[in-house]
């Protein structure tokens, strides 16, 4: 198994795509982390995850680690639509009542476009978990 690399070491559209298949629907990324990640796909891209950024509080999660309460952070849902759009395609939007059900349906559905624009990548190898209420 080869090691994972750091989000600040991947490059490529196709390897970003992947790790962030790989995330929790409703994961969070601090806001420095989630420039590197839309990074691939932009300036664009970039500014739109930027406008995107609350703060922990806001975003309804606790900090962790370093992090405090006015740290801000992006969520992977979020980044995935930054791609997209950065692509020229249109996001899909999340259904649902409550953010956190919002974004793990926002999640699935945009990884699943991000991965149909992004070459070298097959939205059924990625590692996206689908929660059991979950309807499409």
């Amino acid at each position: 198994m080869s090691e994972m690399k750091s989000v600040t070491e991947i490059d490529s559209k196709a390897e970003m795509v992947e790790r962030m298949g790989e995330m929790d629907a409703d994961s969070l990324y601090v806001l420095e982390d989630a420039v590197e990640a839309a990074e691939p796909w932009g300036e664009e891209a970039v500014e739109r995850v930027r406008d995107r950024a609350q703060t922990f509080l806001q975003k309804g999660a606790m900090p962790y680690g370093d992090n405090d309460m006015e740290d801000e952070a992006v969520g992977v849902y979020e980044v995935a639509q930054a791609a997209i759009r950065a692509e020229g395609g249109e996001p899909l939007s999340g259904s649902g009542a409550g953010s956190g059900f919002y974004a793990r349906s926002a999640y699935k559905r945009n990884m699943k476009r991000l991965a149909e624009i992004t070459d070298g990548v097959e939205f059924d190898d990625l590692d996206v978990q689908e929660p059991s209420k979950m309807e499409e």
